[in-house]
C-alpha cells in the first residue's frame, strides 16, 4: 500500500512534482519515494514545510493521513 493518498491527490490536482516536494522538504526525491512507500517516516518539520509552502489551505491531518478522504471545505 502506498502512503499519503491525500497528499498524492493534492499534488496531482496542483501539478506538484516529487522533485518540488523534495525541494520544499529539504530532502532528495529518493527520500520522498521512501516516505510514500512506507519505508521511512516523514519528519514533522517536513510535514509543516510541505503544507506551509505548497498546500497552506489544507489541514496536516488531511494531507498526511493514510486514509483516503475528501478535501476539507
Amino acid at each position: 500500500m502506498q502512503g499519503f493518498p491525500n497528499l498524492r491527490a493534492e499534488m496531482a490536482r496542483s501539478g506538484v512534482s516529487k522533485e518540488r516536494l523534495a525541494e520544499c522538504a529539504g530532502c532528495t526525491v529518493r527520500t520522498v519515494d521512501n516516505w510514500f512507500a512506507g519505508n521511512s517516516d516523514i519528519p514533522v518539520h517536513s510535514c509543516f514545510a510541505i503544507r506551509d509552502e505548497l498546500f497552506s489551505d489544507m489541514p496536516l491531518d488531511y494531507l498526511f493521513s493514510d486514509d483516503p478522504q475528501q478535501p476539507a471545505t
